[in-house]
């Protein structure tokens, strides 16, 4: 299912068409296709898998079309997204519809607005939201096949995905540890974790769950709280976010190993199942 808005202007229809396509075409994550009656740009971002369309039409599609004040003329742009995806994919997108409106004096309509306004991003977010949460009790069992991370967490988890080069220092070997993600039989709620192979200095992310050390000959899964207690002071906090983002400290590496391969963490009291990060929704 899609998630639609459209484009307005109040008292005009009249804009640099040629210069949106070139707006369009000079973004980085943007692939325009003029070859169709209507024409598409395609956003996307293939580090956090997030895909949206820009569609440029010939006759207008806005639903409710002729409740809204006339004084608010239909452009024929409208953007889709899958609904079923977490907001922070939405917000990337926004990203670019906040810009348009901005350069062109756009308005935008979704069918939970009362009428065409202003762009405003958390209005945007908030009616994605209410159109989600309503399919969502409409159509339970599809939403089992999904997993959840609450929002907060789960915008820090694409966050670091597509910063987490910022934090590696040129002068030093370190290795930004991947998250992985696990779940409980029968359960949606997912856990965050991270793997560490014993071997390179590394970069911690943030709202990791579970600690997983597997050198090829031991092999462990602990508690990340857990592990904090015993190998903290070998973690220099390299952000502020809720649980933070660390870095170990090379010259402890050696130490750290033989702390987390010595020490008998409590075991996990469940059996856990692995699995990808396009499972999670953040509802």
């Amino acid at each position: 299912m899609k998630f639609r808005f459209y484009f307005f202007k109040e008292g005009s229809r009249v804009y640099d068409k040629a210069d949106l396509f070139e707006f369009f075409n000079d973004h980085e994550y943007i692939t325009v296709d003029l070859n169709r009656t209507e024409k598409s740009a395609v956003y996307y971002n293939p580090v956090i898998d997030c895909e949206a369309e820009f569609i440029i039409g010939e006759k207008s599609v806005v639903p409710n079309l002729h409740n809204l004040n006339p004084k608010y003329l239909d452009l024929n742009i409208r953007v889709e997204i899958e609904l079923l995806n977490p907001s922070y994919k939405l917000d990337k997108v926004l990203d670019i519809v906040e810009t348009m409106c901005k350069r062109y004096s756009f308005l935008v309509y979704n069918e939970t607005f009362e009428d065409v306004r202003p762009f405003k991003r958390s209005t945007m977010i908030k009616s994605y939201e209410l159109i989600k949460q309503a399919y969502k009790e409409n159509n339970e069992e599809e939403f089992m096949k999904y997993n959840k991370i609450e929002r907060l967490s789960l915008d820090q988890v694409y966050s670091y995905i597509e910063n987490k080069n910022q934090y590696i220092d040129d002068e030093k070997v370190f290795q930004p540890l991947e998250y992985k993600f696990f779940k409980k039989p029968g359960s949606r709620i997912a856990f965050i974790a991270v793997k560490w192979d014993g071997k390179s200095s590394f970069i911690m992310p943030t709202n990791v769950s579970l600690f997983i050390y597997d050198d090829g000959i031991n092999s462990k899964i602990v508690s990340f709280k857990e592990l904090f207690s015993k190998v903290g002071k070998y973690l220099n906090l390299l952000d502020t976010n809720i649980n933070g983002i660390y870095e170990s400290n090379p010259k402890e590496i050696k130490k750290l190993k033989k702390i987390i391969i010595k020490t008998k963490f409590p075991k996990l009291q469940t059996d856990l199942i692995e699995i990808n990060l396009e499972s999670i929704l953040d509802l």
